[in-house]
């Protein structure tokens, strides 16, 4: 019989690049303060990334922006170089309305 001569595993890094982190869009009585976080990675271009807004009626974008659009977003920079883009923003808040990220390059989804 062989011995078995165990080995390290392979650990790799499997943290997303971008990901919307936090968002607020109702509250009770009139809408306010209403927006969208997004937190990216410190080697991920955020120029590349788009955040899309979807009315759930109809399945519809109705509202498109990109990451490197200085007025819609606030930039902050978190203590382990991640960067925290924020947007108040008007946002939809019916039953099926829906929010995405996407990369610009490919379209799909991040």
């Amino acid at each position: 019989m062989e011995a078995c001569t165990p080995s390290s595993p392979t650990v790799r890094n499997t943290s997303p690049k971008a990901w919307i982190n936090e968002f607020h869009y109702s509250n009770k009585g009139k809408d306010q303060n209403e927006f969208i976080e997004i937190v990216v990675g410190p080697s991920t271009d955020a120029a590349s990334l788009k955040l899309i807004l979807y009315n759930g009626s109809n399945g519809r974008m109705y509202r498109s922006l990109s990451l490197s659009d200085n007025e819609a977003f606030s930039v902050s920079k978190s203590g382990s170089g991640f960067l925290i883009y924020t947007a108040f923003i008007p946002i939809q808040n019916g039953p099926a309305d829906g929010i995405a990220l996407l990369s610009g390059r490919d379209g799909k989804t991040v």
